[in-house]
């Protein structure tokens, strides 16, 4: 019986070993799965802040882009106005006649120069005294110098007593 009983504590002894090494074993396979769930969720907490980082930079560069187009359109005209403005021309006479005659209280809504030096001017005014001196200016002798006609497209009132003038000239 001795024999078998240091058999049976053997095995036992084995048993118990095998249970604790699976126990162990087990344990460590948690902890290793647990680790990585963590890093993985890391993970997808990094790519999402990633990822908005990159909505917001599209974002930004989607606005530069306009910008950017904007501004070439901008620097495209003003090439084309110092153009204009660099060589005596009949487009250039005309606009410098006009402009500086043009009284401080006048709102000049839009302006077109063709290559004929045909001007047209929309004008919006706040009281009569200013389109009185406007076309006195206008019609005045230094003006007809470079101004060959002078014509008046469309004059109305407003509810809002402004004045809205659209003139024609027509340079020498």
């Amino acid at each position: 019986m001795p024999q078998e009983a240091t058999i049976s504590q053997r095995k036992a002894g084995r048993t118990r070993k095998v249970k604790i090494l699976s126990i162990v074993f087990l344990m460590l396979l948690f902890f290793l799965a647990s680790v990585l769930v963590t890093l993985r969720i890391l993970q997808n907490q990094t790519i999402s802040k990633l990822q908005v980082q990159a909505q917001t930079s599209e974002g930004q560069i989607s606005d530069l882009r306009d910008k950017e187009s904007m501004l070439v359109l901008l620097k495209n005209r003003l090439d084309l106005i110092s153009q204009y403005m660099s060589v005596p021309s009949k487009q250039k006479s005309v606009y410098e006649a006009v402009s500086s005659k043009l009284p401080p209280s006048i709102a000049v809504s839009a302006i077109s120069l063709d290559t004929r030096g045909n001007l047209s001017i929309s004008t919006i005014l706040e009281d009569s005294k200013a389109l009185e001196k406007l076309l006195a200016d206008l019609t005045s002798e230094e003006s007809f110098n470079k101004i060959g006609v002078i014509s008046v497209e469309s004059l109305s009132r407003g509810r809002d007593g402004t004045y809205r003038i659209s003139l024609k000239m027509t340079s020498k």
